[in-house]
């Protein structure tokens, strides 16, 4: 009887363990590894085992920071079955990555774990968390790379997810330094190409020509696209990113 008691607050209860050989993955992709399933002091009846996708992130809102700590998306691997004390199973998974145009990578304050859980009935559940990377495909780390290749460098909080829109923020280091304060970037993937939007925070000119300019005068917003069949190298991404914001400083 005290065994299981002590087995419903999670002392000598079962315990699983996820096992990732490659926590490095890409949106759409998928991560392989093993759940392994080990009995505790006392046998239990196990509803399901889940694999949870778990995603923590910071913003600034209203000169505020907020917090964001979401489940994306799950798999039950195993369902309705007993572990008996010395149970021992090892469960193959695959588990996919989703891919949506509004999938953060993992940057700054954005992070992903899986948490992989047994509900086991009137009793504790145990609980097992491992952190993974989510990386940016081939064409946009091409594109942060051509950021790198025109001197703009990123920010301590760059990479800042509000639940919708991830942002990337950049100081400009050698090219635009004279003329930008910095640069702010949302970059939306699909299966063939990047939308671009960058926000360019000008430095300021002085009184009179903020007046006889628009409303917003030290700000402007430049949105493009890059088509992944066009993007040969990180040198050509940048000559094609440096013409643009050519184009707008010399407004300035």
């Amino acid at each position: 009887m005290l065994e299981k008691m002590l087995a419903s607050m999670g002392i000598g209860a079962a315990t699983v363990d996820l096992e990732i050989p490659n926590p490095q993955v890409e949106p759409g992709e998928s991560l392989k590894g093993i759940v392994k399933i080990s009995g505790g002091s006392v046998e239990q009846e196990v509803k399901k085992i889940e694999i949870s996708l778990m995603l923590k992130s910071a913003y600034e809102e209203h000169k505020q920071s907020r917090l964001l700590n979401r489940e994306v998306s799950s798999v039950i691997i195993a369902e309705n079955m007993v572990i008996t004390p010395g149970y021992a199973e090892e469960i193959p998974v695959n588990f996919e990555i989703p891919f949506a145009r509004n999938m953060p990578i993992s940057r700054g304050r954005t992070r992903y774990y899986l948490q992989t859980k047994i509900d086991i009935r009137k009793a504790i559940d145990p609980v097992d968390h491992d952190d993974i990377l989510v990386i940016p495909n081939t064409y946009l780390k091409m594109f942060f790379d051509a950021l790198a290749t025109l001197g703009f460098h990123e920010k301590k909080h760059s990479g800042d997810f509000d639940g919708v829109l991830q942002e990337f923020s950049y100081d400009p280091t050698t090219f635009f330094a004279q003329e930008l304060v910095e640069i702010k970037v949302h970059a939306k993937v699909k299966k063939s190409e990047i939308d671009i939007t960058i926000k360019m925070v000008k430095k300021n000119r002085g009184l009179i020509e903020n007046l006889v300019d628009d409303i917003d005068p030290n700000i402007a917003v430049i949105q493009f696209t890059l088509i992944f069949s066009k993007m040969e190298n990180t040198q050509k991404t940048a000559d094609y990113l440096k013409e643009l914001f050519e184009q707008e400083c010399r407004k300035i």
